[in-house]
């Protein structure tokens, strides 16, 4: 691969002074082979390329959705998953540990499947056993928030302003020291990218993205 990497480099080399490069979902060792001086001309200076590839992929076609869809679809019947529970619930990403459930718990799973290179984000939140009254009125507050942030979606919105809306009513009832992080992001061939609201990754420059038609933009989901 750094061969045919290096041979293209090289061909275009007069032509271009510096490479682009995703460098937010580049692994380090990935990182180091293509920025090696056995990679590339010394003349061609790498950059990190990932806010323009973001935004390139914005706007999803027909074939692009369908996969989407596809890949929402594997997710209700099986796919690899993040999964926490009890205190842990607060880690958005959270892996698998030996600790075991307790009646009560809340068992969040968050999945992220990808049918031909398209991926999919779904969160689920789950009780073990009856829920208590406190859990069960912050999911039916959770509810209201998402649904009615999610009535509020159409080509032009802005992803700020979405987000505020979600997060108005949890602080409207009290529950502002309780949010973390973005609830609002985008999917494509990364099960996170733009659309974003302001703040959620680095290297999303528009601080109040609009949605567009055929913008894929998801919501972390609590049902």
């Amino acid at each position: 691969m750094i061969d045919v990497y290096k041979k293209r480099l090289k061909k275009c080399s007069k032509l271009m002074e510096s490479a682009g490069l995703e460098y937010t979902f580049l692994t380090q060792s990935m990182m180091g082979m293509l920025t090696h001086p056995h990679a590339k001309p010394e003349a061609v200076a790498p950059k990190d390329c990932t806010h323009i590839m973001s935004e390139l992929r914005l706007i999803k076609d027909d074939g692009e959705i369908k996969r989407i869809h596809a890949s929402a679809k594997v997710a209700d019947e099986f796919w690899r998953s993040y999964v926490s529970s009890g205190q842990r619930t607060n880690i958005a990403h959270g892996l698998p540990t030996q600790r075991k459930l307790d009646p009560g718990d809340l068992v969040m799973i968050d999945l992220h499947p990808i049918v031909n290179g398209y991926s999919a984000d779904m969160c689920r939140t789950l009780c073990v056993g009856k829920p208590a009254k406190d859990q069960q009125d912050i999911y039916d507050l959770y509810l209201k928030a998402q649904q009615t942030t999610i009535a509020k979606v159409k080509a032009g919105a802005g992803v700020a302003e979405l987000e505020e809306t979600l997060h108005g009513i949890l602080k409207d009832a009290g529950h502002e020291e309780h949010i973390f992080g973005p609830p609002i992001h985008g999917v494509g061939i990364e099960f996170e990218e733009a659309p974003l609201p302001p703040g959620h990754a680095f290297f999303h420059r528009d601080s109040n993205r609009k949605t567009e038609s055929n913008s894929c933009t998801c919501y972390l989901d609590s049902s």
